[in-house]
């Protein structure tokens, strides 16, 4: 719902409508009310230039401060950010007409997106591109995203709109597949003709948008923007607004979850309401909202509101009233602005006391600080910048808004720039250490100066991009004929980012060529295991349906012929005379017991194991006459001083029986999961966590099957260096020869990256890794994986 509020407040606010957006996009912003740090220097302020400085010479001190930003990027560590930071610049340029540094910033942002492998990324970039005016790189870009392509090219046409191209951006938007997503392209294009001056294309364009949500935003915000013109027409356009939002539904999706949409709708359109002089009505809009925040953000609008409208003292009132910490210092901070316009700056200084420290009592420091210097009271205001600044550094960055500290110091630097004092900002600024928070200060003052050039469009450029090229899915024939599923790795369980909606069995050769289906599930069946038989005839596969938890076993032949062999079983291995296969049935899909039990493919009759139901069968040696176990060792675990509790489970080895248990690991501080026999029965290889020095490190381990010369394979840390998340999933697979052994592993660079799905092919005798994208063959995510 945080992307939900930023959509409002980015409509809201994009048509001027003051004190009705939320604080969540505030973090990042420009804005002239933003947080100003206090100069380093202590000496006597200097004496404002001339605000008409010569075009030119303020073109070249955005040069210089842009090139001074651009340095301090490339050396930020955290790749999100620097993408961030490469967009806001490219922005600024467009702004300064900077087309030759444009166009470099831009290449550098594709670049660094297209390394967070995230979509995300790419579609801020591709937004940034369209903003400059190149719509054509913009759309290339996100159209070939496999997961976020529709919400892409919503924000391109959104951008493509604010730049002016409003025909082409209706074109994109006719692109756009997601019902939600379309609707809210159409919102942004409305809001862009609105805010040009089109109000009858604004309707046109209004009327095309299906969703009751989004419909309730658009007409909202197009009834501000008709209150400050005052349009008569706005009182009709914010009760459609009301009868859309009484028309969004509570719940959304299969899943019938809860949703904030109507709330969202109504704590704006309270805002709107009280911004008109129709308080009252406000109030009643906001009684109706009973869930939190959006009481408080209601409340918080209609305070802002009164602010924005001279009224103080009501607006402190309402402020009062607020109970959420975060939106009540928003709500004062509205008010302390509004002190200061009524050069009140003793009563602002005051309430700004009262503000819980954190970014709200900077923004209020700021605004009064400019306040006392547009006074003449410039001593004082060097005081009261030295005080935000102070606060400013104290600032905790929090994941939830953003890079907070940073964010700050960025508006400090624009707010001194505001009162012409950019020495003075670029004396901290250079003396900052973090190339992150020297980036942040100096894209600030950067904003602040290209803001005072006269508006231009933006310079014609063309990029040219390399996107990374993802096999298309072979057109759907006839399915070859296939004589046996040896010599191919079985990929169970696959799901393909293109016509993805059915799972998939599938099969590929080592090398990655040869991608071809075995089976097609029914759309909502879910596989969860899957084993190919000891002859290569036969897969045995474990699959739920649609909105069940319990998998049901099955078989398929060659000629992909299924049959239901037992209901509620996950298969685990075969034995060597493909007769009967290891199976698991759990007792309660909510808790960790298990029944552990060998299973008669023809006749279906079970055996089962006399083992412990927390313990697992995992695999069946070549020769009949072991199984391996996981056991899962209750109540030993190991407890990180961070990152919480881990099981230390071990692997032991039995008679198909359940008689001669004996344990194959013994490393203390490990987990051990994941057993495999290799084809001649005398190794075994399998995942083990350890935990040195209080670090989490993952291994794959081979050793003798009785228990001597365990030795690693590979470390998945090394390996996958640089990554976020890499864990291998599911148990791994050995090469027919015995020479190498395969993981499944989902890895994600960043947390927002999208997931990249390989194989790791890893060299039993050298560990020598080979790894192989399945993300670039077209596939989103396989559940298990066979090699016979």
């Amino acid at each position: 719902m945080v992307l939900k509020k930023a959509l409002v407040n980015m409509t809201l606010m994009a048509l001027g409508f003051a004190g009705v957006g939320f604080a969540y996009c505030a973090v990042a912003s420009g804005s002239r009310e933003a947080e100003a740090e206090p100069q380093a220097a202590a000496a006597e302020p200097a004496v404002p230039r001339d605000r008409d400085a010569p075009e030119v010479q303020l073109r070249n001190e955005s040069r210089s401060v842009l090139e001074k930003a651009l340095a301090s990027v490339r050396t930020v560590e955290d790749l999100e950010q620097r993408v961030w930071l490469l967009c806001e610049i490219a922005r600024l340029q467009a702004r300064a007409g900077l087309a030759d540094a444009l166009e470099g910033t831009l290449k550098t942002a594709i670049e660094a997106a297209q390394e967070t492998e995230s979509e995300h990324r790419l579609i801020d970039v591709a937004e940034a591109l369209a903003r400059s005016g190149d719509f054509k790189t913009a759309v290339e870009l996100v159209d070939p995203l496999a997961l976020n392509r529709d919400y892409g090219l919503n924000h391109v046409a959104a951008a493509m709109a604010g730049a002016g191209d409003v025909n082409g951006a209706l074109r994109v938007a006719g692109t756009i597949r997601n019902e939600s997503s379309r609707s809210e392209a159409l919102q942004r294009i409305a809001i862009a003709q609105a805010e040009g001056g089109d109000m009858k294309g604004a309707q046109t364009t209004v009327a095309k948008i299906s969703d009751a949500a989004v419909l309730a935003e658009v007409l909202t915000a197009i009834a501000a923007r008709q209150y400050r013109a005052k349009d008569p027409a706005a009182a009709l356009s914010l009760e459609h607004a009301r009868r859309a939002a009484d028309k969004i539904p509570p719940f959304v999706g299969d899943r019938r979850e809860p949703t904030d949409s109507r709330a969202s709708a109504l704590a704006a359109i309270a805002g709107v309401l009280a911004g008109s002089g129709a308080t009252e009505e406000a109030r009643k809009v906001a009684g109706e909202i009973a869930k939190a925040p959006w009481d408080d953000i209601a409340r918080r609008n209609i305070a802002a509101a009164q602010a924005g409208r001279g009224e103080i003292e009501a607006a402190l009132q309402t402020a009062e009233n607020i109970h959420g910490a975060y939106e009540k210092g928003e709500a004062l901070n509205d008010v302390v602005t509004a002190q200061v316009a009524a050069n009140d700056l003793d009563a602002a200084r005051t309430l700004a006391s009262r503000i819980e420290p954190g970014r709200w009592r900077v923004d209020a420091l700021l605004a009064i600080a400019k306040g006392q210097y547009r006074s003449g009271r410039r001593k004082e205001a060097w005081g009261i910048f030295e005080a935000a600044r102070r606060e400013a550094e104290r600032l905790v960055d929090d994941p939830r808004v953003g890079n907070v500290k940073p964010a700050a110091l960025g508006r400090l630097a624009s707010a001194q720039a505001e009162v012409r004092e950019e020495k003075a900002a670029l004396a901290w600024i250079d003396d900052l250490a973090s190339p992150s928070a020297k980036a942040w200060s100096l894209w600030g003052l950067a904003e602040e100066l290209a803001g005072r050039l006269p508006a231009s469009p933006p310079p014609k450029i063309r990029i040219l991009v390399s996107t990374p090229k993802v096999d298309e899915p072979a057109a759907e024939h006839a399915p070859k004929p296939i004589t046996t599923f040896r010599g191919k790795i079985v990929l169970f369980g696959t799901r393909r980012a293109v016509g993805g909606e059915a799972q998939r069995i599938e099969m590929i050769n080592p090398d990655g060529t040869g991608l071809e289906t075995i089976l097609t599930l029914d759309k909502g069946q879910a596989i969860h295991a899957g084993r190919v038989s000891p002859d290569g005839k036969r897969l045995a596969f474990s699959a739920s349906q649609a909105g069940t938890r319990r998998p049901d076993l099955w078989s398929v032949t060659t000629d992909r012929v299924r049959r239901k062999i037992a209901d509620d079983i996950i298969v685990v291995a075969w034995s060597p005379d493909g007769r009967r296969l290891a199976a698991i049935r759990d007792t309660d899909p909510n808790t960790p017991g298990r029944e552990n039990l060998i299973l008669d493919v023809e006749t279906g009759r079970e055996q089962r194991l006399p083992i412990p139901e927390t313990d697992a069968v995992e695999d069946w040696s070549p020769d009949g006459e072991t199984l391996t176990a996981m056991a899962a060792n209750v109540g030993k675990v190991f407890e990180h001083p961070t990152k919480g509790t881990y099981p230390l489970r071990q692997i032991y080895l039995m008679h198909p029986d359940g008689t001669g248990r004996a344990r194959l690991t013994s490393r203390p501080l490990a987990d051990n999961l994941d057993a495999r026999f290799s084809p001649d029965g005398s190794r075994v290889t399998y995942f083990q966590r350890r935990h040195p020095n209080n670090l989490v490190m993952h291994f794959a381990v081979v050793q003798r099957r009785d228990g001597a010369d365990a030795r690693d394979l590979a470390q998945f840390n090394e390996i996958y260096k640089g990554n976020r998340h890499y864990k291998p999933n599911g148990p791994p697979c050995w090469s027919p020869d015995g020479k190498s052994v395969v993981w499944f592993i989902p890895r994600r660079k960043l947390d927002s990256s999208t997931m990249r799905i390989e194989l790791l092919i890893l060299s039993v005798e050298t560990g020598q890794a080979n790894r192989l994208d399945l993300h670039q063959r077209g596939l989103e995510w396989v559940q298990a994986l066979d090699w016979r």
